[in-house]
């Protein structure tokens, strides 16, 4: 009896590990099936401690080595899926379904990373075409296909600098309004769209980028150039470089070494650049006939449609002389002519002469060589054999108002009294009115008051508007207690000749420069 039940204890404790072992390693494999690998590799580990002999213990080892893979191609395959990176995760998933061909999930991520595949592909083939059709739009550089192109593809990327650069090329005006950092950057980057594609067009852009002071778009010029213009280019990057360009100085190290530069020269001209857009007539003038040396072949710092106004007779004479050449402007002789009378006005001699040997009527011909003669140019004296005569003639001509503004103008202020002809009245304004009177010349503009008992109104009234001009200092003011003393009339008779002139409101003050009207006497 009591060996019947040992035997049974026995049989009952060798029977329950038995069916242990064959319970995990059904539903290890079971599990391995439906693709939990990680439940599978944690069933067989309990099924390999339970294997009876090393036979079937090696086997249940390869079958763990297989889910372990698996497992292990999962946690890969499911990482890449979530990176979008579908061709790496169909390799993966593809691996698993080799060992595990019923692993149903791993089915349904491989379709779904050939269908992102074959949408990846395809866009790329579009992405191929369009970047083709922009490639074409750039080469051509049609607005009408540019504007269409807009329209089809609202929403892609390039679609914003195409409709600034068809911005540009519809209204070029607008961009004078934006500040010069703002035109430097912008040009670069319309030159970096064409550079690919369209050497000329994006050399178009740099250049305006270069002409606004971007040493950038100096170095990106000079790349954009063909071979055949190796000077410019050196010349180009030689300026860059002596302004601080690193990637100028490099490229002109390594490819021409021996290129020589006069760095204060390129710094200098750097300078006035800078200077020229921020308004500097000087400098534009200076730059533009320089252009050459800039590497700035098409440099349009001289706007045609600009009317520039300057207290330097020198540069307005230049201008003119640009203008009547076509050097380093369009050629425009009306241009000129206009520049011509601007210099003229403000006394230059040059421009005097040069207008009067252009002139047609004997009156406005003989006027301006009087000036520039007056104003000591050489060339003009020798047209005058009796000048005090003609000047008294010219007086007379004056005032019978045959004439307009500017020979009123160019006369009264010219030194006219050299010929014995004398206003006092222009004189006193002149003199009281000067704005930093000092000592002397209150005395000497008090003896000239002195100088007459009664003086004509006009003449007071015009000081004394000038004067609510500045703030008089004491030696105004001693003038005014002394013009307060003076006795004044309306329309004096006297030997002076531009008194009327005056009162008729051809000039507020003889002595002082305005901006005039010019006629054309041509």
């Amino acid at each position: 009896m009591i060996r019947t039940a040992i035997l049974y204890i026995i049989l009952i404790f060798g029977v329950i590990p038995i069916n242990a072992q064959n319970n995990n390693v059904e539903i290890a494999r079971s599990e391995f099936r439906k693709g939990n690998y990680k439940d599978a590799v944690g069933l067989y580990n309990g099924a390999i401690a339970l294997a009876k002999n090393s036979e079937e213990k090696n086997l249940l080892n390869l079958e763990k080595e297989k889910s372990s893979k698996c497992w292990k191609y999962l946690d890969e395959a499911e990482r890449c899926y979530i990176q979008s990176n579908y061709k790496a995760a169909l390799r993966l998933y593809s691996s698993i379904i080799a060992l595990n061909s019923t692993d149903s999930y791993s089915k349904k991520r491989m379709s779904l990373c050939q269908n992102h595949i074959a949408k990846e592909e395809y866009l790329a083939r579009e992405k191929v075409r369009i970047n083709n059709v922009i490639s074409n739009l750039l080469k051509l550089n049609d607005i009408d296909k540019i504007r269409a192109f807009i329209k089809e593809y609202p929403l892609h990327s390039s679609k914003k600098d195409l409709e600034e650069i068809l911005d540009y090329y519809e209204n070029p005006e607008s961009f004078d309004k934006k500040t010069v950092s703002d035109k430097q950057y912008l040009f670069v980057k319309y030159g970096n769209l064409y550079f690919e594609n369209n050497k000329s067009v994006s050399s178009f852009f740099y250049e305006k980028a270069a002409s606004c002071g971007s040493l950038v778009a100096f170095y990106n010029l000079a790349l954009s150039l063909p071979d055949s213009e190796t000077n410019r280019r050196k010349r180009l990057l030689a300026f860059a470089a002596a302004n601080g360009n690193q990637s100028s100085a490099k490229l002109l190290n390594s490819k021409y070494p021996n290129t020589k530069y006069n760095t204060e020269k390129a710094q200098k001209l750097y300078y006035l650049l800078n200077q020229a857009n921020k308004g500097s007539l000087y400098s534009k003038v200076y730059c533009q006939k320089h252009k050459i040396v800039l590497g700035l072949q098409n440099l349009d710092l001289i706007n045609d449609d600009t009317d520039y106004v300057s207290d330097d007779s020198g540069i307005l004479y230049e201008l003119a002389l640009m203008y009547a050449n076509g050097d380093y402007v369009n050629k425009n002789v009306d241009k000129s002519h206009m520049y011509l009378y601007k210099a003229a006005s403000l006394g230059n001699h040059v421009a005097q002469y040069q207008l009067a040997m252009i002139q047609t009527q004997s009156k406005s011909k003989k006027a301006l060589m009087l000036c520039a003669a007056i104003n000591g140019n050489e060339s003009a004296y020798s047209h005058y054999n009796d000048g005090l005569k003609y000047a008294k003639e010219y007086v007379k001509y004056l005032c019978n108002k045959k004439c307009d503004w500017f020979d009123v103008k160019m006369f009264m202020s010219f030194y006219a009294n050299k010929y014995e002809i004398v206003d006092l009245d222009a004189r006193l304004i002149s003199m009281a009115c000067y704005k930093h009177l000092d000592r002397k010349g209150a005395k000497e503009t008090i003896r000239l008051l002195k100088s007459q008992r009664i003086w004509d109104i006009e003449t007071i009234r015009r000081i004394k508007i000038n004067f609510n001009t500045f703030n008089p200092n004491r030696h105004h003011k001693k003038i005014l207690k002394q013009i307060s003393k003076v006795q004044s009339a309306k329309n004096i008779k006297k030997s002076g000749c531009f008194q009327q002139l005056i009162r008729d409101g051809y000039c507020d003050n003889p002595h002082t420069k305005y901006q005039i009207s010019i006629v054309d006497f041509l």
